[in-house]
């Protein structure tokens, strides 16, 4: 046998399969067959080389074969069904569109997870992969295919499968103990060199053989495990007599170290061609000449502070701390297709220069950032375009590496810009000096022109003439009490933040520490108190204000710290800049401020400590190192650059020096916590953090990652997870816990691949729909991990979790497979059926291209050479059922009232507290339980009881749809419309105090609080849904309206196409297009910059408090703001992806045209310190209004009815009392 675990020889489940068809072929020779509802055991163990196996088939009534492979039918290894079939049309599968769309790629080896492969089974040498199918290729010993006589479906032809379905698994952190096979056909012989083909469908895999042309051969179908739902566990935790807390499962998996891993080289497919520019500076000319060499591609060159020219090639000469250099030169240009950035290839320092650190700065970051905003300035980034960044000994890749760190800084830069600029391809290539000398630099030249850039970011490095590229892996850090000395002195930078002071508090507690925390301002009595609570925790601790940037301060600090506490033994650079800013925003003067705690900073306090004794240096950079999201540029440079420089100065110093790329920290203002947790992104809690800490100190790890998320955010990162540690061999099918017998097996139904039929399906809409809702649905389930038959097609993509972090995913995978789509996909389409609408409407001719129709004659198995054969996509090529599209009663939405629902009645006292809970209630999902059972139904008079009790109502406006409503008073009737995302809390002052004059109504529009969501979110429906409500309430009268924000934008609407409804408007911090912000193209938007605008809006909003906060006098400002920002953020009870929905609403918005069409007296009101909408953008809409006025509100922001109620009031009550008159007076 060829087949080992553990060097004892196991029959494999393949080898059953096999021995299974070649019976089936015996015993009904030349009759196509099926075998269905398979059940498998787990490789058996050979007691005796000779050892008997029976193959039993036993007919049925239906016509059916019952199937049992074992050492006796009482002992099956193997059931099944046979079913008795047609021919089968020969299939012919476009591999093209596959390889396309697979960009990872490995190397296997005759070793896998515990399992030897003979050189019988080690076929598979080769994969490519995506997030949902992967493709192998197999070469098989010439021997095999004759192995078991005519068939040529052999047990390797089934190791292969299963192998490539295992390295799929293990590589996506999903179990591979496969148990369930839904059926198996060969159709031909299958050859002895071919590729294997895997589409990830739900919960279960199919696969196929296939030959270098595509032809079919042989399928698997619903390939599934125990316990497909469930992710492997990356690190399990160990096995011990007592369970492991909660804390130390955490820790368990908590660690991942970056590693340098060989790889094979990323072809570029196409030779450059086109525009090429080169940015290098002097110490680069072998390598730019050999650049130049053999290039078909027209080149220009530009010289950072040299004057290098060159006889043939266009020159530019440029100052490298010129910030309008680069424009100049490109604008001078044109039209460019690839850009080649030289930095940092200068021989080999160890000196850390500070002066050679700025220039350095100068001609890498500082020059990469200039580039990005002239490419910006000439429209260059609106079009696909190529940039690699070729650095040399960056990174440390190898063991024997000098790292040279002052380019380092580029890399997080470009993984951000990666991100926001979706059009801009990116590769990092990090050589060494061997690289450039005059026998290497040709081939050094070739490599780089090879390398191809991918989305986002390629990020690369060679040494010796190898390729490698950065994995992170797990690594098991274990508890130690020795990392810090008892009453040892320890310096932190940047201690007064919030990781840092909970680091100064835990040494405290643990060994009494002395703690001197350095900042750059001065102390405060903030930075006192956490002093003082230092002390009380048993420590000491002093401040001391430094300037990190400056070494005669951060010198005078060591000293000072050596002469009040006799020494100095650990220090911790915690010292950041992080604020949220796009490229797009970003100034110079910012990014340089943003990088200089983590870059110069650093560079600084070497020279500071490099002859100190230390026990250790430890960095807290980021993770965002190996992310570099969209905003956090700058943040992400500083964190690259000082992971490089600490490898660096591990050589230079004789003390540990190390960094830890921390996750995301819990934080006590984070009101994205829920979603956050939701995505698998779980905080790091200051206990578990401070643990983490204590051991990498204790184990002198260099680097490692810490974060607390689940596997497959590890793996968006690049984490390598472990392979799961199976007993028996993989891929191999485990046994099942109880054997079935086979008659009562449930046939395992394949989801979500589209149905292929006997017909061309693409030439008739209702099949392709069809086809669509499969796929559609398919891809919800996984992302979901749901049964897609949970989902109704017509029903909203919110009610079964489709929120604003999983609609990425859900984006995503259908850009994998049909191309770019417009942000908007999900946002606007927001139901299977919708989706499908859209798809087949707008991308009609992608959708053709991936449903490619196959036509398939009907045959018999006395004429299968009549069969028609046609090149399919792989949509075409997995058959199923796809199931009915009717809605189940379990999805079907309640029937509305009839009328209009009372909830509650609230008396006078209680409104506050209750207005205040009502954010708790909605997080506690009681909603739903108050729609469907609470209430009772009344009519208007008595509604118009008991006008002082706030009333929450549900209100019939249309078929199935029901609007929240809460109202008090009986005066006039003045509705109040709150911002994008709250709902009626953010009114509780003018709901109590206004009650006594007005009618004042609150109405949730659609998908706010209890609202039904709709279809339709636009302005007018919105506008129309108000009109509605207030007609079902009995209002005819022109009511007062009050509209905050984007609630003023449905305000405008309404009032200039309802003009008879609308007696006075009142416009707070408004706008009438993007925020009153620069025109942004939707359709240039990709997903993840739609999310980090939403995130904009919650960072927007505590900027603003932030802002009233310090106009306002020190003893107003905590019980005032403090407490409007609570309220203000628990009233935001909204989906985030129905936020979203309605950002794209106002991205798409220009009601510029209404504003003159407005006749209602206008009051446009704004806050002086407004930092969401300017002031002047209120001023302006006012003049634009017939009857507007403006008045602006000293020292309040965007909220003034929350933070300054008194001058709200006195803003806005004589205003309406003036338009209540004047109408009293008409209707007179």
């Amino acid at each position: 046998m060829d087949y080992q675990v553990a060097d004892s020889q196991r029959l494999p489940a393949e080898l059953l399969l096999a021995m299974l068809h070649t019976a089936t072929q015996i015993a009904l020779p030349a009759t196509p067959i099926e075998m269905q509802r398979l059940q498998l055991s787990a490789p058996q163990l050979l007691s005796e080389p000779d050892q008997e196996i029976i193959v039993n088939l036993t007919p049925q009534a239906d016509g059916s074969i019952t199937a049992i492979v074992g050492q006796s039918t009482n002992q099956p290894w193997l059931q099944a069904t046979i079913q008795t079939n047609a021919a089968s049309a020969e299939q012919r599968v476009a591999l093209e569109p596959i390889l396309a769309r697979c960009s990872n790629q490995a190397t296997l080896s005759q070793q896998s997870n515990g399992v030897s492969y003979g050189p019988a089974y080690a076929g598979l040498e080769r994969i490519v992969w995506n997030d949902s199918e992967a493709l192998g290729y197999y070469t098989l010993d010439p021997f095999q295919p004759k192995q078991l006589g005519k068939t040529a479906f052999t047990p390797a032809h089934g190791a292969i499968m299963l192998r490539l379905a295992s390295e799929f698994h293990q590589r996506h952190g999903l179990a591979s103990e496969f148990r369930k096979l839904g059926s198996v056909q060969i159709v031909a012989d299958c050859p002895a060199e071919g590729l294997v083909y895997l589409k990830r469908a739900g919960n279960s895999n199919h696969l196929a053989i296939l030959d270098h042309s595509g032809r079919v051969y042989a399928k698997f179908q619903g390939l599934s495990t125990h316990s497909e739902a469930t992710p492997v566990q990356a690190l399990p935790a160990p096995s011990t007599s007592q369970a492991p807390s909660d804390a130390e499962q955490i820790l368990e998996r908590f660690f991942y170290a970056p590693r340098w891993q060989p790889t094979l080289a990323n072809a570029q497919s196409t030779p450059q061609v086109g525009k090429l520019v080169i940015i290098a500076s002097a110490e680069s000319q072998a390598l730019v000449s050999a650049l130049c060499a053999n290039q078909t591609a027209a080149i220009n060159l530009i010289w950072l502070d040299s004057t290098l020219k060159h006889p043939t090639i266009p020159t530019w000469l440029v100052r490298s701390n010129d910030p309008n250099a680069l424009s100049h030169a490109l604008a001078a240009i044109g039209s460019i297709d690839s850009i080649y950035l030289l930095s940092g290839l200068e021989q080999a320092s160890t000196t850390f220069d500070l002066g050679h650190f700025e220039q350095q700065q100068e001609r890498g970051v500082l020059s990469l950032f200039r580039l990005l905003k002239a490419l910006q300035e000439q429209q260059l980034l609106d079009q696909e375009l190529s940039l690699k960044i070729i650095t040399a000994n960056t990174n440390h890749v190898v063991a024997n590496d000098q790292v040279q760190p002052f380019a380092a800084s580029m890399f997080g830069l470009a993984k951000s810009a990666a991100r926001e600029y979706r059009r801009l391809r990116i590769a990092c290539i990090d050589l060494e000096q061997h690289d450039l000398a005059p026998e290497t630099v040709a081939a050094t030249a070739a490599f780089i022109h090879g390398e191809a850039p991918l989305a986002p970011l390629q990020e690369v490095a060679q040494r010796q003439g190898q390729r490698y590229q950065r994995i992170l892996e797990p690594v098991k850090l274990a508890p130690s009490n020795l990392a810090f000395r008892k009453g040892g002195v320890y310096m932190v930078l940047g201690g007064a933040g919030n990781v840092g002071f909970k680091l100064c508090c835990y040494l405290a507690e643990q060994c009494q520490a002395k703690v001197v925390i350095t900042g750059r301002r001065a102390i405060t009595p903030a930075i006192e108190a956490q002093l003082q609570s230092i002390e009380e925790r048993g420590g000491r601790a002093i401040y001391i204000a430094a300037d990190m940037s400056d070494l005669d301060s951060m010198r005078s600090a060591v000293a000072t710290t050596k002469q009040h506490f006799g020494g100095l033994h650990g220090v911790f650079h915690s010292a950041m800049s992080f604020e949220y800013t796009p490229l797009n925003g970003l100034t110079e003067a910012q990014l340089y401020q943003d990088l200089a705690p983590k870059a110069r900073g650093s560079v600084v306090l070497h020279h500071a400590l490099v002859d100190e004794a230390l026990d250790f240096k430890l960095y807290f950079s980021s993770g965002e190192a190996f992310t570099g999201n969209i905003g956090w540029g700058s943040y992400a440079a500083g964190c690259t650059f000082e992971d490089a420089f600490a490898h660096a100065e591990r050589a230079q110093v004789n003390y540990p020096v190390q960094v830890i790329n921390w996750g995301f920290w819990e934080s006590e203002r984070d009101q994205y916590l829920d979603a956050l947790k939701a995505k698998g992104i779980n905080p790091i809690e200051t206990a578990i953090g401070m643990q983490a800490v204590s051991r990498v100190v204790a184990a002198g790890i260099p680097q490692v990652m810490a974060l607390n998320v689940a596997d497959k955010v590890l793996e968006l990162m690049g984490v390598v997870l472990p392979k799961p540690n199976v007993a028996s061999a993989t891929p191999a099918i485990s046994q099942a816990a109880t054997p079935i017998p086979a008659a009562a097996t449930p046939p395992v139904a394949p989801v979500a691949v589209p149905l292929v039929t006997s017909q061309p399906v693409a030439a008739n809409p209702q099949n392709q729909r069809e086809q669509l809702y499969g796929y559609i649905l398919g891809q919800l389930a996984a992302v979901l991990k749901i049964d897609p038959s949970r989902i109704d097609v017509t029903s909203e993509l919110t009610n079964y979790g489709v929120d604003s972090l999983v609609v990425t995913d859900i984006h995503k995978r259908f850009e994998q497979d049909l191309g770019s789509m417009p942000v908007t996909l999900l946002l606007e389409n927001t139901t299977v059926a919708a989706i499908a609408n859209f798809l087949q409407q707008d991308y009609a001719d992608r959708v053709a291209a991936f449903f490619s129709p196959m036509v398939a004659a009907t045959v018999t198995s006395q004429a299968t050479s009549n069969t028609h054969e046609q090149l399919i996509d792989t949509a075409d090529l997995f058959a199923l059922e796809v199931g009915s599209n009717q809605p189940s009663s379990a999805t079907q939405p309640p029937t509305a009232p009839a009328s209009i629902t009372l909830l509650r009645q609230i008396e006078p006292a209680a409104i506050a507290s209750e207005l205040d809970r009502y954010g708790d209630q909605y997080a506690q999902k009681l909603f739903p339980a108050w729609k469907q059972n609470g209430g009772s139904l009344v009519n208007l008079t008595e509604l118009d009881a008991n006008p002082q009790l706030l009333k929450h109502l549900l209100v019939n406006v249309a078929d199935k749809t029901q609007a929240e409503v809460w109202m008090i008073g009986n005066g006039p009737p003045l509705v109040l419309i709150p911002a994008i995302g709250l709902t009626a809390p953010v009114w509780i002052n003018q709901i109590q105090q206004w009650a006594a004059d007005y009618r004042v109504i609150v109405i949730h529009q659609q998908g706010y609080g209890m609202t039904d969501l709709t279809s339709d979110i636009s302005t007018a429906a919105v506008a129309k849904l108000f009109i509605s409500t207030l007609d079902q309430l009995g209002i005819n009268r022109p009511c007062h309206v009050i509209g905050s924000c984007f609630g003023g934008v449905a305000a405008q609407y309404l009032t200039q196409a309802y003009p008879e409804r609308v007696c006075s408007l009142t416009l707070c911090g408004t706008f009438n297009k993007n925020f009153g912000l620069p025109d942004i193209d939707v359709s240039e938007l990709t997903i993840d910059q739609m999310i980090e605008g939403a995130k904009m809006i919650g960072s927007s909003i505590n900027r603003d408090f932030d802002a009233v906060a310090e106009g306002l006098a020190s003893d107003q400002a905590q019980p005032i703001v403090e407490q409007a920002r609570s309220l203000l953020l628990k009233s935001q009870c909204v989906s985030p992806l129905v936020v979203m929905r309605y950002i794209t609403q106002i991205l798409t918005l220009n009601g510029q045209a209404w504003l003159p069409r407005i006749q209602a007296p206008t009051l446009c009101l704004s806050g002086n310190l407004d930092t969401i909408v300017a002031p002047e953008t209120s001023r302006t809409i006012s003049q634009q209004i017939p009857a507007g006025r403006y008045i602006e509100i000293p020292g309040a922001g965007h909220y003034p009815f929350l933070t300054h109620v008194d001058l709200f009031e006195q803003a806005v009550r004589p205003f309406l009392r003036e338009q209540e008159a004047q109408l009293m007076s008409t209707l007179v």
